[in-house]
């Protein structure tokens, strides 16, 4: 049985985010990880960056539309289908995901439902777009949503690894490095380098539905890009 997919109706995917703030033996915990004595004056440079990062990524890690999945978005898309009127007033129940993908069906639509000089998201605030237009752009966007498959895109990740790396480099004057072999060269999906647990402590405060996987894949990005630089 298919499991049961909330709409989330009129949810815009913000609100208050609880900062990072590290406690005294987080912040040890951290430092002795790079090599520092609980007493070290590292210990106070290493929790402000951490508790600045963490924060920044919270601020827009799966916030606005991308605080819903797929499924929540297209749940929404095929039950304003089944109301009598579509308009503003409908779409603007919708999710954030949800009235995104239509506001971006709208753009892509041959010929254009605007006239020149006129905006898609002024002529949805003022009713001017025809209903039939709005329900072919819900149509088109639940066939949209349908065709992308597998997990949600990562790249949200890219940025705190990378800071956190470069955190990494600046405190132990080493280069951040990645490696799956674990003990007798068994692979792990943890990272195994010095870099890549500090970075996988870090995430335990940041975020602990991030998965080692993920973090793995990031800071392969991470060191691939900056060879390549």
């Amino acid at each position: 049985m298919p499991r049961k997919v909330d709409p989330r109706w009129g949810e815009d995917g913000f609100g208050d985010i609880e900062p990072v703030c590290l406690k005294d033996d987080q912040a040890r915990e951290l430092a002795a990880i790079l090599g520092f004595s609980p007493d070290s004056p590292k210990v106070a440079d290493i929790r402000f960056a951490v508790d600045n990062i963490g924060t920044t990524y919270r601020n827009w890690r799966r916030r606005g539309a991308s605080a819903f999945t797929r499924a929540e978005a297209r749940k929404a898309l095929e039950e304003i289908l089944r109301t009598k009127n579509i308009d503003y007033a409908a779409l603007t129940s919708l999710n954030e995901r949800a009235f995104q993908c239509v506001h971006d069906t709208l753009l892509m639509m041959k010929p254009a439902p605007v006239g020149s000089g006129d905006t898609v998201i002024v002529a949805l605030t003022e009713d001017r777009l025809d209903e039939e237009v709005l329900r072919t752009a819900v149509l088109r966007g639940i066939k949209r949503l349908k065709a992308v498959k597998g997990p949600e895109r990562e790249g949200d990740l890219a940025w705190p690894v990378a800071e956190l790396c470069r955190l990494y480099e600046e405190v132990t004057t080493r280069k951040a490095t990645h490696s799956s072999k674990g003990e007798h060269m068994a692979y792990q999906q943890e990272p195994q380098s010095d870099a890549g647990q500090f970075v996988r402590m870090c995430f335990r405060q940041i975020d602990d539905r991030v998965s080692h996987t993920q973090i793995s894949r990031a800071l392969r990005f991470f060191i691939e890009s900056r060879n390549k630089a």
